[in-house]
């Protein structure tokens, strides 16, 4: 939670968004042919993807994703705003799916 805000992943985003966004929807995405798989043997012929989030992403109501990269911007913003924006990404995704 909350890394330096100087810390980046290795495609240049910021890495409180690639752990919290972008790193849940890859495994996710790789881990879909063996759920489908799976769903051949389940006895309710079901899978399942539970993903969670934080009440962080109440606190607030705007995603600047312009600040997603290695911009000043990010910088103003801070660790906790980009913590929420982060965690308010996430919401709006599993919401979508």
């Amino acid at each position: 939670m909350a890394p330096p805000i100087d810390q980046l992943t290795r495609d240049g985003y910021d890495l409180q968004f690639g752990t919290n966004v972008m790193g849940p929807y890859v495994l996710t995405k790789r881990l879909l042919p063996l759920l489908i798989a799976g769903v051949k043997s389940a006895d309710d012929k079901r899978a399942r993807v539970v993903n969670t989030s934080s009440s962080a992403q109440l606190f607030t109501d705007t995603i600047h994703f312009e600040g997603l990269g290695d911009v000043p911007f990010r910088k103003q913003l801070g660790t906790s705003q980009m913590y929420m924006e982060s965690k308010l990404v996430s919401c709006i995704k599993l919401l979508s799916d």
